[in-house]
């Protein structure tokens, strides 16, 4: 797997994608659904070459870097990462004679990647970033001047939202299930003022805030 972006010239992102397809299409990729392939990920004029071995990446480079050069496109080297997945490989990956630098994780379209295959990185990250949305939004929270139902859409928009973005491509279990769901606990408690040694049960919480549980949003959202 390899991410590159930055190429270095303006208005030519829909050209360079037009190459990449060219060239992917001479590419193995990898294996997508029962019978189809699946050989890069783009987005604007950021891409994502994917292949099953080390040599045929190479080859893809080579040809990408000396069809581009023909249309005055230059890959900028230190903008691209490698990431392997399963593979034991150590031959390096060269543009231009360069080593391209090889990661154990990157972020692509706001989600973290790793070669573990898991998500748990990107549902931490997530968490930290909602968090901070929540902080951020304090004055609100405190504030007498709005009705607890207007405090619970700015939550499901301003937090919650942040909190499940990318939740679609989740692998759904028990623990991180758990990790979202105290979370969102939590928030609720604080948004109702109900503090220490003051106590509800969860099931009371859900029904005075008319939250539904996170498997229940998780689902809604992966359907």
């Amino acid at each position: 797997m390899l991410k590159a972006h930055s190429i270095m010239m303006s208005n030519v992102e829909v050209y360079f994608m037009a190459y990449i397809h060219a060239i992917c299409k001479e590419s193995e990729g990898i294996r997508w659904g029962i019978w189809g392939k699946l050989m890069d990920l783009d987005y604007a004029d950021d891409i994502c070459l994917l292949t099953l071995s080390t040599r045929t990446m190479q080859k893809m480079l080579e040809t990408l870097e000396k069809e581009s050069a023909k249309a005055g496109l230059k890959i900028n080297v230190k903008k691209i990462k490698e990431m392997r997945i399963a593979l034991n490989n150590k031959e390096p990956l060269c543009i231009h004679n360069e080593t391209i630098e090889r990661v154990t994780q990157f972020t692509y379209l706001g989600s973290i990647i790793d070669n573990t295959v898991g998500t748990e990185e990107d549902i931490k990250a997530c968490i930290r970033k909602a968090q901070t949305a929540f902080s951020t939004l304090n004055k609100i929270w405190h504030s007498t001047t709005y009705s607890t139902q207007t405090k619970l859409c700015i939550f499901n928009t301003k937090v919650k939202a942040v909190l499940l973005y990318g939740c679609e491509t989740w692998k759904n279990s028990k623990y991180i299930t758990i990790k979202l769901q105290v979370f969102i606990n939590k928030s609720l408690r604080k948004i109702l003022g109900i503090f220490w040694p003051y106590q509800i049960t969860i099931n009371e919480l859900w029904k005075r805030m008319k939250q539904p549980r996170i498997v229940c949003l998780w689902d809604r959202a992966s359907s």
